[in-house]
Formats: C-alpha cells, structure tokens, sequence
C-alpha cells in the first residue's frame, strides 16, 4: 500500500529497448559464469527472487541459478536460490520482509 502512495515508484512500463536490454544482460551474466567458472566455483551465493516481480522474470534467476551449479560441480560450493512466493521485485518492502531479513 505505502509502494502504491510513493511519487517516486515509477508505473508507467517499459519502453521495449530496456526490455530487450535487460533479456541481454541476462544473458551476458550467465556467459560470464560460464567464462569465469573457476571463479564462481569458489563463491557462495545467495540469490532471491519474488514469484510476483513484473521487473525481471524469475525465470533469470532460474537461469543464473543453474549456470552457476553447473560451475560449481567441481567445488561443491553451490549458490542457492529462494524465491519468495508472490512477493514483488523490492523484497525488503514486502509485507513478509521480516521473512527476507
């Protein structure tokens, strides 16, 4: 309810330029994991996600996921990932926040 009140909160969608841009850098994130591997390998990593974003698809999330265990098969330093069913893109203003935290 206060997200819907802020000026700031921008409602208005998005032009399909960022939209393909962000498909993009999707992408280059998973080939860099792919490059890198050695590198991820060694990291932990938590990644998360609301079900309910409208900015980014959970979907990507899915991918970076599964490009970074396929990294990490060597080490056995395995990124998780959790996704928080029905929450939006800002995870910390969500009413389950205290959930994130």
């Amino acid at each position: 309810d206060r997200m819907c009140r802020d000026a700031l909160c921008w409602r208005q969608g998005y032009r399909s330029r960022v939209l393909a841009e962000i498909v993009q850098e999707q992408s280059a994130v998973i080939d860099t994991i792919a490059e890198h591997a050695d590198v991820f390998a060694r990291v932990p990593a938590l990644i998360l996600h609301g079900s309910g974003d409208k900015l980014f698809s959970v979907h990507g999330s899915h991918g970076i996921h599964s490009a970074w265990c396929d990294a990490a098969q060597r080490s056995g330093v395995y990124p998780r990932l959790k996704i928080y069913d029905g929450a939006f893109h800002q995870l910390l203003n969500e009413p389950n926040r205290e959930e994130v935290m």
